[in-house]
C-alpha cells in the first residue's frame, strides 16, 4: 500500500492544489447559493418552482401575492391558482414549454386570491432541472397597477385624441424639420386640404400662408425655438377657395423629459372677431360722424342730471360751445316755466321709463327754443342708473308751419263762407258732406237742403252719365279736366256750371271723398256765344288784311325793281342803297308769305300721316340747301335716327331756326364754331335741339312769346316772324318749341314732338 509518505511531493502539492481548489469552489458555491436564496427570497415578484403542474417552491413574495402561506402553497396544483378563463391557455402554454416547442416565455394571465379577488400577473417562464427532471421556473409580478395606469393611459390618449380631432382650434404637430406629422379635423376644414396632402409636407409647401406674413411668421418661430418667450403671433391663410383667413398661433413643445420632439401649433381662426372688431369701428365711425352730423341736438347727463355730453348741432342751436356746457346741471338751458314739466320728466328715468315730450330750451342769447325731446335712461350691466341720453329736435319751423296752418284755415274758412262759386264735398258714396252759403243765391236751395243727400237727383239727366264717371275716376286718383253740367234749381230750371274737382285724402292715406267747385258759367256761356260771332268776323279781318298787305307789298316791291330797272343805268344812283331796297323788299315778301303761313297752320287741323318721315333726312335737306351752314352745323346723326309721323310742315321749322341763327353770324366767326343739332327722349317727348353758341341770345319776353300761343300782339315779335312760325307748326303737331338763351351769347332751340308721333 502507498503511503502519505510515499507520494512525491509534487504530486503532493497537485493535490493540495485541487483540494485547495475544491474548497474555494464549494465556498463560493456556499457563497452563491446564499446570495441566491437571499434574491429569491427577498425578490419583489412571486418565483414559484413547478413540477409536473405542482408547486414544488414559492417566495415569500409570491406567497404574500396570493394571499396563502408556503406550506398553504405547497404541493398544490397550479392550476388551481388560474382563473378559470385562462386556465386552458396557460395549460397549453405549459405542455408546449415542458415539451420543448418554442412559445414565448412572458405572457400576461389572471390568478385567483385566497379572498376569490381577481389579479392580472405577468408571467415570465423557463425550463430548469430540478431534482434531475425538468421544472418550470417562473417569475410571477403583479401587473394590476400597471394596467391600471395603461387603462389611465389609453383613457388620457383618448380623451386627447377626442380633444385633438374635434377641437374648434387647427392644431397640427411639426417636426422639428418643419415637416406636418399631424393634424386634426379643424385644419382641413378650415383651410379645405385634405389630412392626407397635409401630412408630410410643411406650410411652405402648401402654399397658404399669405406672402407679406411669411417674414413675421419665420422671425416669430425662430425666436420661439431660441427659447424666447413669444406667446403667440398673428397670421394668415388663403384656403383652396382663395377667401383669407386670420388667425393667432399658439406654439408649444412637445417633450419627452428634456428632450424636445417635436412643437405642437394651436391656430385660433379670429377671422370673424376681426370682422366684427372692424364692424365695431365702423360702427363707431358711423356713429360718431352720426352723432357729428345729425341734425338733431344729442345730449348726454349723468345720473345727477350733469350734462357730460352734446353734439354740434346742439351747441349751433343754442348758441353755447361745448366748454361752456360740459359740466352744468340740466336746469341750465331750460326756461324757468318749463323746470317742473322737466323735471317731472326726468324723474321717471330711473325707473326704466323713455318718453317723448315738448318743451322749450334756453338759448345763450334768451330765446326759447320749441323742441321735442326723446329721453332714454341708460343703464350699467348691473342694472344701475348711469343717466339719460336726450335728443331733441327744433320744431321752430313745425310751429311756424302750425300757426300759419292755423292762419290758412281761417283764411279758406274765410274764403268758402264768401266765395262766389258753389264748394262742396261728397263722401265716396256720393252724398254732400258740406257746401258753402253761396248754393242758395245759385240753386234756390239753402244749405241744409243738400247736406245728406246724394248728387244725382241734382244733375240734368243728359249730363249724369258723364258727371257719375267723372266722379269716379277722381277717386281712382285721375286728374280731369273742368266738366260742363246742368245743375238743378229749386225754381225747377237748370243753371250751367263748371266743374273741377278732386279726391281728398285724409293724414293716414285712405281716401276720405271728394272736393269739388261749381262755377256759375251762365253769363260766361252768353259771352263765348257772342266772342264766336266775334271771331268770325276777326277771322274774315285777318283774311282781308293779309290780302291787302300782301298786295300793297307786291305793288312796292315791283315799283322798286322797276325804278332800279330804270334809273340804274341813266343816274347815278348809290348801289348800296338800290341793293337795301331791293333786300327790304324781298325781306317783306318773305314776311308776308310767312305771315300767311301762320294763318295757314292756324286755320287747318293736323292730320296725322300714315308713313313716317326720317328726321335726320329732313335736317340734311335743309342744311343741303344752306350753303353757308355747311362748315358749321354738326348733326348728331345716331340720336336723330327717329321717324316721326308728321307732314312737310317740319322742313320750314328746321329752315326758319337756321336761317334766324345764321343771320347772326358775320365774318369774324371762326369755322370751328359750330351749330350743334343732336336728340334724345324725355319723359312723354322726342326732343330735337338745335344749339348755337355766336346768335344773340333772345330776350326772356320775346321767348315767352315765341314759345307760346301766337297772339295779336306781332308788333313784339318783330323780324323774329321766322320763329313763330316755327313755335305755331311745332304747336300745330301738338308739341311745343322751347328757346333758352345761353350765357353770353347763343341760344338753344328745343323742338318737343310727343311720344305718339314718334316710330323709332
Amino acid at each position: 500500500m502507498l503511503k502519505r509518505q510515499d507520494i512525491p511531493k509534487d504530486v503532493k502539492e497537485a493535490i493540495q492544489r485541487k483540494i485547495s481548489s475544491i474548497n474555494q469552489m464549494e465556498q463560493a458555491l456556499r457563497e452563491s447559493e446564499e446570495k441566491y436564496r437571499n434574491l429569491v427570497e427577498r425578490a419583489n415578484d412571486g418565483i414559484a418552482l413547478v413540477q409536473d403542474s405542482v408547486i414544488k417552491y414559492v417566495n415569500p413574495s409570491l406567497a404574500k401575492i396570493t394571499g396563502y402561506s408556503a406550506e398553504e402553497l405547497y404541493n398544490t396544483s397550479i392550476m388551481n391558482y388560474i382563473h378559470p378563463d385562462f386556465r386552458a391557455e396557460v395549460i397549453n402554454r405549459y405542455k408546449q414549454r415542458m415539451t420543448g416547442q418554442s412559445v414565448p416565455s412572458i405572457y400576461e394571465t389572471m390568478y385567483l386570491l385566497k379572498n376569490n379577488k381577481k389579479l392580472r400577473v405577468e408571467v415570465n417562464a423557463s425550463i430548469i432541472t430540478y431534482q434531475g427532471k425538468p421544472a418550470d421556473l417562473a417569475i410571477i409580478r403583479d401587473i394590476s397597477e400597471r394596467k391600471q395606469v395603461e387603462k389611465a393611459l389609453r383613457e388620457s390618449e383618448e380623451k386627447y385624441r377626442i380633444l385633438f380631432d374635434e377641437s374648434p382650434d387647427s392644431i397640427t404637430i411639426i417636426g422639428l424639420d418643419g415637416i406636418i406629422q399631424d393634424s386634426n379635423k379643424a385644419a382641413s376644414r378650415i383651410s379645405l386640404i385634405p389630412p392626407e396632402e397635409m401630412i408630410g409636407k410643411s406650410y411652405f409647401e402648401l402654399d397658404i400662408l399669405m406672402e407679406e406674413d411669411i417674414p413675421k411668421y419665420i422671425d416669430f418661430f425662430s425666436r420661439f425655438l431660441n427659447g424666447e418667450d413669444v406667446k403667440s403671433v398673428k397670421s394668415r391663410i388663403k384656403r383652396r377657395d382663395n377667401k383669407i383667413r386670420h388667425f393667432e398661433v399658439f406654439p408649444a413643445f412637445i417633450k419627452k423629459g428634456d428632450e424636445i420632439l417635436a412643437i405642437q401649433v394651436i391656430s385660433r381662426d379670429n377671422t370673424e372677431h376681426i370682422q366684427a372688431e372692424e364692424e365695431l369701428r365702423k360702427s363707431k365711425e358711423k356713429y360718431q360722424m352720426l352723432v357729428e352730423k345729425l341734425e338733431e341736438g344729442v345730449l348726454l347727463e349723468d345720473a345727477e342730471g350733469v350734462i357730460s355730453f352734446i353734439n354740434p348741432k346742439t351747441g349751433k342751436l343754442l348758441g353755447y360751445t361745448e366748454e361752456e356746457l360740459i359740466g352744468k346741471h340740466w336746469s341750465y338751458i331750460v326756461p324757468r316755466e318749463y323746470i317742473d314739466q322737466v323735471s317731472k320728466e326726468t324723474g321717471k328715468r330711473p325707473k326704466g321709463h323713455r318718453t317723448t315730450y315738448e318743451a322749450s330750451l334756453l338759448a345763450k342769447d334768451g330765446s326759447h327754443i320749441p323742441v321735442i325731446i326723446t329721453a332714454t335712461p341708460i343703464f350699467s350691466p348691473k342694472k344701475e342708473f348711469e343717466g339719460v341720453l336726450s335728443v331733441f329736435t327744433d320744431i321752430t319751423k313745425r310751429k311756424a308751419v302750425e300757426q300759419k296752418l292755423r292762419e290758412s284755415e281761417e283764411r279758406y274758412r274765410s274764403y268758402v263762407e264768401n266765395a262766389r262759386d258753389i264748394i262742396f264735398t261728397l263722401s265716396p258714396d256720393g252724398i254732400f258732406t258740406s257746401i258753402n252759403p253761396i248754393v242758395e243765391s245759385i240753386t234756390g236751395f239753402a244749405q241744409d237742403e243738400w247736406i245728406g243727400k246724394p248728387f244725382p237727383p241734382l244733375v240734368h239727366e243728359d249730363d249724369l252719365p258723364i258727371i257719375i264717371d267723372g266722379f269716379k275716376r277722381v277717386l281712382e286718383g285721375e286728374r280731369l279736366s273742368p266738366a260742363e253740367m246742368r245743375l238743378l234749381t229749386k225754381s225747377g230750371d237748370y243753371v250751367p256750371v263748371e266743374i273741377k274737382a278732386s279726391a281728398q285724402v285724409r293724414g293716414d292715406g285712405k281716401l276720405a271723398g271728394m272736393l269739388g267747385i261749381a262755377r256759375n258759367i251762365t253769363e260766361r256761356k252768353q259771352a263765348e256765344e257772342a266772342l264766336r260771332q266775334v271771331k268770325l268776323e276777326e277771322e274774315r279781318y285777318h283774311a282781308m288784311m293779309s290780302h291787302f298787305i300782301n298786295n300793297d307789298m307786291q305793288k312796292i316791291i315791283n315799283n322798286i325793281e322797276l325804278l332800279s330797272l330804270m334809273y340804274e343805268s341813266k343816274l347815278e344812283l348809290d348801289n348800296n342803297i338800290v341793293n337795301q331796297i331791293i333786300t327790304i323788299a324781298s325781306s317783306s315778301a318773305k314776311t308776308i308769305d310767312t305771315v300767311n303761313k301762320i294763318f295757314e297752320v292756324l286755320q287747318s287741323p293736323f292730320i296725322q300721316p300714315k308713313e313716317s318721315i326720317e328726321l335726320h333726312n329732313v335736317i340734311n335737306d335743309v342744311v343741303s340747301e344752306l350753303p353757308a351752314a355747311s362748315q358749321l352745323i354738326r348733326i348728331n346723326k345716331k340720336n336723330l335716327d327717329a321717324r316721326a309721323f308728321i307732314d312737310t310742315h317740319f322742313k320750314d321749322v328746321i329752315k326758319e331756326l337756321l336761317t334766324f341763327i345764321l343771320s347772326s353770324y358775320n365774318e369774324t366767326i371762326s369755322v370751328e364754331t359750330t351749330i350743334d343739332i343732336t336728340g334724345s327722349y324725355i319723359p312723354s317727348f322726342f326732343c330735337v335741339y338745335i344749339s348755337d353758341c355766336c346768335s344773340e341770345p333772345l330776350p326772356q319776353e320775346i321767348i315767352s312769346k315765341l314759345s307760346g300761343t301766337i297772339t295779336d300782339e306781332w308788333e313784339i315779335i318783330g323780324h323774329n316772324i321766322g320763329i313763330a312760325l316755327a313755335s305755331v307748326i311745332m304747336q300745330y303737331f301738338g308739341g311745343l318749341l322751347k328757346i333758352r338763351p345761353s350765357d353770353p351769347t347763343g341760344n338753344v332751340f328745343e323742338l318737343r314732338f310727343p311720344k305718339e308721333l314718334i316710330s323709332s
